[in-house]
């Protein structure tokens, strides 16, 4: 997660949601105008493998295959994948729900952290609830006296 949030300084883009699961991790993004995701993706994979490979004194590649993407044509894509993307450990078996898995944007975002994903978007916030707590938390607490 430390890479990623490395990256997004470096590039122009935004991380819609994400999930890092034990040998993989899916990350919804949208590049900035001008920016290309392979570039994004080749230095998030290959500054993470440069990390790792240094803290355990291995080599090579960390991850088995290149990077899968998809263009999320619409509105109802977008939002599928979002859920899909927030079920992961759930179908895993890994947590009985979603906001229970520290890796992931649900629980950044529910912790009030927006150094990876983003504050969410307000039509993605009407479907999905549980990520705008933070925001809505720390918006009424802004508008205290």
């Amino acid at each position: 997660m430390e890479t990623v949030a490395r990256a997004r300084r470096k590039y122009d883009f935004r991380i819609e949601t994400f999930t890092v699961m034990g040998n993989h991790v899916h990350l919804l993004i949208r590049p900035g105008s001008g920016e290309c995701l392979s570039r994004i993706m080749q230095w998030i994979l290959g500054v993470f493998a440069m990390s790792l490979n240094r803290r355990t004194g291995w080599w090579g590649h960390v991850w088995g295959d290149r990077f899968m993407s998809w263009i999320v044509d619409g509105f109802r894509a977008l939002v599928d994948l979002f859920a899909y993307i927030d079920a992961n450990p759930v179908r895993a078996g890994l947590v009985v729900q979603p906001r229970e898995w520290a890796a992931s944007a649900l629980a950044q975002r529910r912790r009030g952290l927006c150094d990876i994903a983003g504050p969410i978007g307000e039509a993605l916030a009407l479907l999905f609830p549980a990520h705008a707590v933070a925001l809505l938390d720390g918006r009424s607490q802004r508008s205290r006296p």
